[in-house]
């Protein structure tokens, strides 16, 4: 039987608290990730509607797959400190208030550069994910699966003409 730490939220985390698996979908307000975390598992925070704002801080590598998925309708903003290296696919799908999205400037892998309120892959200048106030900036050649998915908020965005691929189920 695996044990797990709880914190005075009722937040899950792995015995070790190195992994961040489980927020009550009844939380409400703005959480902190307690620094030691170096993942946030797939699902975490899934249908977590009263959640406003997550503080990630640096040191989590990873962002699991579905994460915030299902319906993160509170949560406004999110910023990518420069540690996370790996974001799974959907990982904040459902978050349709999301006005906000931003990565540190120091990180190797992802960016959000022009100021865009999304996710971009840096190697490859492929875009991740959006929220309804993203410019794409003309630098990007790929707009990445699922990257507007439920984001009903979203009224027009304008794909710049050096988009060489988009692929399926962006909308």
């Amino acid at each position: 039987m695996e044990e797990y730490f709880i914190d005075e939220f009722g937040v899950h985390f792995s015995k070790d608290r190195q992994k961040l698996i489980w927020c009550p979908s009844d939380f409400k307000g703005e959480y902190r990730i307690p620094s030691g975390v170096l993942s946030i598992e797939s699902g975490a925070f899934t249908r977590c509607e009263g959640l406003l704002s997550l503080k990630i801080p640096s040191g989590v590598t990873s962002i699991g797959f579905d994460a915030l998925w299902g319906g993160c309708t509170g949560l406004t903003s999110i910023e990518i400190p420069s540690s996370i290296n790996m974001i799974g696919d959907n990982a904040i799908e459902g978050c349709t208030n999301l006005t906000s999205i931003v990565v540190d400037k120091d990180n190797p892998k992802f960016d959000s550069r022009n100021d865009c309120n999304a996710i971009i892959e840096t190697k490859t200048n492929t875009f991740l994910f959006g929220c309804c106030n993203t410019k794409i900036p003309p630098s990007v050649k790929k707009i990445g699966r699922d990257s507007f998915f439920k984001c009903t908020s979203l009224k027009s965005i304008k794909i710049p003409h050096r988009i060489t691929s988009i692929a399926s189920g962006v909308f």
